[in-house]
C-alpha cells in the first residue's frame, strides 16, 4: 500500500507474515518476498527492474543492463542509468520501500515499539553524550534510532558512527519543517515521520529536498 507521496518521493509498505523467529531462513524468505511485492507495486509496468546491492549492502535499482552501477559510483564513473533511487527497511511487522527521483539522497527506517528496555540499554551506543538527556529514554530513543538509521542510509557512508549523526529539533509528521532539518557531511536532510497506520510501527524518512 502507498503510505506517503510528497516531494517527488513515494513510500510503499506491506505486512510481513509472522514467522517463528526474527532471524533465520524463514524470516529471510518472508522479507525477500515482501520487498518483491513492494517493487512490483512501485513499478507495475517495469518487470525488468531488479534490486541489487552494493558491497556495503545498500540497495539500488538495475534494469539488467551491464552499465548499471550503484548510486555511490555515479560521480566517480560518470555512468548514469538514471533509474530512481530507493531505500528499504523492514521490521517485525512490515517492510517499506522509498522511491525518489534519480540524484536524490534518501533513507528510510521502520521499527516496532515493542522493546523499550533494550533500546534504553543500548542508547549510549548510538547517541552522543549530548543527546542522551533528551533522546535516551523511550519513546524518544525509538525515534532517535529510526532517524539515525534513515540518515545513515541516506548519507551513503559505510561505517559512519551512529553516535556522530545529529538529530533534529523536532520530528514533523508527514510534512517537512525548518526544525526537522539535519546537516550531515555537507548535505541537508529533512526528517519526516510517516503515518504508518494500520501498521504498529514507527517509520522515519530522511530526504534532501
Amino acid at each position: 500500500m502507498l503510505l506517503f507521496k510528497k516531494y517527488g518521493i513515494s513510500v510503499y509498505a506491506v505486512s510481513i507474515p509472522a514467522t517463528d523467529s526474527e532471524k533465520g531462513p524463514g524470516r529471510a524468505l518472508a522479507e525477500k518476498t515482501a520487498v518483491k511485492l513492494l517493487l512490483r507495486e512501485a513499478f507495475p509496468h517495469q518487470p525488468q527492474l531488479q534490486i541489487c546491492h552494493t558491497p556495503s549492502g545498500a540497495p539500488y535499482l538495475s534494469n539488467g543492463a551491464s552499465s548499471a552501477v550503484a548510486p555511490q559510483a555515479f560521480e566517480s564513473t560518470g555512468l548514469a542509468p538514471e533509474l530512481p533511487v530507493i531505500s528499504i527497511s523492514h521490521c517485525k511487522e512490515m517492510a517499506v520501500l522509498a522511491v525518489a527521483p534519480y540524484g536524490c539522497r534518501i533513507g528510510i527506517d521502520c521499527e516496532t515499539p515493542d522493546r523499550p528496555a533494550i533500546l534504553e540499554r543500548v542508547a549510549p551506543r548510538f547517541l552522543s553524550s549530548g543527546q542522551m538527556d533528551v533522546w535516551g529514554v523511550f519513546p524518544a530513543a525509538l525515534w532517535a534510532w529510526t532517524i539515525k538509521e534513515a540518515l545513515y542510509k541516506a548519507a551513503l557512508r559505510p561505517g559512519l558512527p551512529l553516535d556522530s549523526i545529529p538529530l533534529p529539533l523536532e520530528i514533523p509528521l508527514d510534512n517537512a519543517t525548518d526544525d526537522g532539518v539535519v546537516e550531515l557531511h555537507g548535505h541537508t536532510y529533512n526528517i519526516v515521520q510517516i503515518d504508518a497506520a494500520p501498521f504498529q510501527a514507527v517509520v522515519m524518512l530522511a530526504l534532501n529536498l
